[in-house]
């Protein structure tokens, strides 16, 4: 199943899955990210969506927002960026 990687090399250990998705994503993360902020980001820069990082493996609720391209930026000393598509 197609993953997305992240644009920055700034956590290069990011993989969000499945790419595309409908209702759903994965964010899969080394531990030392529990707990770091994200944001999903429209093609224009608005915020749609923000949560924490709650697990290794945290799912991220994405059945609210348009079909359409995002961008998922886990905030950090440097922000990691990963595009998805939600069909």
């Amino acid at each position: 199943q197609p993953s997305s990687v992240p644009e920055s090399q700034a956590e290069s250990n990011l993989l969000l899955y499945p790419n595309p998705s409908h209702d759903k994503v994965v964010l899969k993360s080394d531990v030392s990210l529990v707990g770091k902020r994200f944001r999903i980001l429209d093609t224009v820069g608005r915020t749609v969506s923000s949560g924490t990082i709650s697990s290794a493996n945290s799912s991220i609720s994405i059945s609210t927002i348009p079909n359409g391209l995002y961008l998922l930026v886990v905030e950090g000393k440097q922000d990691a960026v990963i595009r998805f598509l939600k069909d």
